[in-house]
């Protein structure tokens, strides 16, 4: 990744984390196709970050943190940390990832995963923690969300020099961050699939719903 001349490091807002696993729900996008932000939306009385939350407490992080505060929006029923993206304007999902990195201070492990995935199941990401074991990043095939994280120097160091590179206007794929690190990809089954359905339109929102509605009556 190359390094911008003249790139001044921001202050980077450290926070301690309390636990060795965090995870942290990612809600910076832009939600254009859907309209709407897409992190104000409620399955009943529950929106998507905090069934985000819950879920990832689910699957033993001991804290939970929010990644960017979406379109500037406050969220008034989030009490957590929220740690937001350290490049000006929307930079994508890397810039949460590395802003999250530099972050974490006292965590061993990152669990993230993005707000529009609903139907993600505790059991599967306890399945990707077990499965880290000495790899820097674990992520599905063709799906680097969620993702597994280990906070070490060097994975941090990657962090720093991916934003670098999105301050100085260059594009980076989540992939092409990951390919920096060592990385395990884990098969992934129709199971799988099912349960990494992204929610990016109204269409998509209401087949959720419908969903959600038949495995309640089955």
């Amino acid at each position: 990744m190359a390094i911008a001349s003249g790139y001044k490091a921001r202050r980077w807002r450290v926070v301690r984390a309390m636990s060795q696993i965090v995870g942290v729900v990612l809600a910076g996008g832009q939600s254009s196709r859907m309209g709407q932000d897409k992190a104000a939306l409620k399955l009943g009385q529950e929106s998507l970050p905090l069934r985000a939350r819950r879920i990832l407490l689910a699957a033993g992080c001991g804290e939970v943190w929010l990644s960017g505060q979406c379109r500037g929006q406050r969220r008034e029923e989030w009490l957590w940390p929220v740690i937001e993206d350290q490049v000006a304007g929307f930079a994508g999902p890397v810039a949460a990832i590395a802003s999250v990195l530099l972050a974490a201070r006292n965590a061993d492990t990152l669990l993230l995963i993005p707000v529009d995935t609903p139907l993600l199941r505790a059991d599967l990401l306890q399945t990707m923690l077990a499965a880290l074991n000495e790899n820097d990043a674990l992520c599905f095939e063709r799906s680097p969300l969620p993702l597994v994280l280990r906070v070490t120097p060097q994975v941090q160091a990657t962090a720093k020099l991916a934003l670098v590179a999105l301050a100085a206007g260059e594009s980076l794929s989540v992939g092409y961050f990951l390919a920096q690190l060592k990385t395990l990809k884990l098969p992934m089954d129709d199971s799988v699939r099912y349960q990494l359905s992204n929610i990016n339109t109204p269409e998509e929102w209401a087949w959720l719903q419908a969903e959600l509605t038949d495995r309640t009556e089955a």
